[in-house]
Formats: C-alpha cells, sequence, structure tokens
C-alpha cells in the first residue's frame, strides 16, 4: 500500500482553478456543488490526487471513471487497483492497492469532549486513552484507526464504533502546516509508504 499526501496550505486559488481545468465535466459538475471555497478545493484536490495515485499504479487505468457506492465508498468498475481517500483542513490523502481493499482516514490532533469519548470508544479503549501519556493524542489515534477500518470495511463508520476491530489498522503521526495529525490505514502490517505530492504532478497528469 502507498500513501499520497497533498498539503493544501500549499495551493493558491489560481493552483485550484489550474487543477479544476483538468477535470471532465462530470467531475467538475460534482466540485462545483460545493457552495464553500474549502469544500470545492478539497474536492477539486480529491479527485486529481486519485487520478495521480492510481496512475502510479496502472498507467492505463481510467482513473477519472470512478463511483461512489451508497456506503460511501469509492470505487473503479474494474476492481482493481483499490483506493481510498481523506481529507482535513490541511490536507488531502489517497490510499492506493493493487491486492485489496482499502481504508485510510486522517485527523488533526484536537480535544474530543468526555461524553464523545464515553459513546464512541469501548471501556477498554477510555482506559487506555486515560493511562496515556498525552490523551487527546492518544484519543485522536483511536479514532483515525476506526475510520479507516470502517472505511475499508465497507461498513462505515455510523456502525457500533465501539466494536470496530483495529488489529489490521497502522496509525503515523504525521505534521501538515506545521500541525501535528493522526494517519491511519487499513489493511498493513508495517508503516505505509508515504509520498508527498506537489501540484505541478497533479497536472501533470
Amino acid at each position: 500500500m502507498t500513501v499520497y499526501v497533498l498539503e493544501l496550505g500549499a495551493l493558491c486559488e489560481k493552483d485550484v482553478d489550474a487543477l479544476f481545468d483538468t477535470l471532465p465535466p462530470f467531475r467538475k459538475k460534482e466540485a462545483v456543488r460545493y457552495r464553500h471555497r474549502e469544500g470545492f478545493t478539497q474536492s477539486v484536490v480529491g479527485f486529481c490526487l486519485v487520478r495521480y495515485a492510481l496512475k502510479q499504479l496502472d498507467q492505463k487505468v481510467n482513473a477519472d471513471a470512478w463511483s461512489i457506492a451508497e456506503n460511501g465508498k469509492p470505487y473503479l468498475a474494474t476492481g482493481a487497483p483499490f483506493f481510498n481517500l481523506t481529507h482535513t483542513a490541511h490536507c488531502v490523502a489517497v490510499a492506493v492497492s493493487k491486492r485489496c481493499e482499502v481504508g485510510i482516514d486522517i485527523e488533526q490532533i484536537k480535544p474530543r469532549s468526555t461524553g464523545f469519548t464515553k459513546r464512541f470508544y469501548s471501556a477498554q479503549e477510555q482506559s487506555a486513552i486515560q493511562a496515556s501519556p498525552d490523551p487527546t493524542s492518544e484519543a485522536i489515534r483511536l479514532w483515525s484507526a476506526k475510520e479507516a477500518e470502517a472505511k475499508r470495511s465497507g461498513k462505515g463508520i455510523a456502525r457500533d464504533t465501539r466494536e470496530i476491530p483495529l488489529e489490521t489498522v497502522q496509525s503515523v503521526p504525521v505534521t501538515v502546516g506545521g500541525v501535528p495529525h493522526w494517519l491511519s490505514v487499513s489493511p498493513a502490517k508495517e508503516t505505509p509508504q508515504i509520498v508527498w505530492v506537489d501540484k505541478e504532478k497533479l497536472l501533470s497528469v
């Protein structure tokens, strides 16, 4: 599995508009549905980063012809290669694999309420958070891992989050624009390869 990440803070409006111009009409139509510039930017960069990531695995793949299942999981009609994407206000990330379904999530490390922890974490996870030297970071790491596995399985985060298995998830601390995040992928037995991508690479595809 390889993870491709693009830092949104490195793009100006002209960059985003240039990327938008590279999209096919049906993708442009999806992107302009976002009323706010932030959502529009994340949509455009997400489309372009998926295209770039898939082309790194297979130059013959139609990297624009992917769809979203009812559960929100993106997929190619041909099956492989498999991919998943995520974003925060600071970046967009895409995980790709030739062999199996994948899930990815990235979360900024910031406090969550006590009520949130009690509602969405198992008793064992709550104990691990409380025992951690940095409870805020540990809570976000676990949440990111839950999101990644839920997206890989296709069941989504709407299921009982306290029961989501995390054995196949790997989480990596990353800093984007000076802001700490947790990046999680599933399945992964070891730290995934992370590739930082710039706008020139997206425009070249």
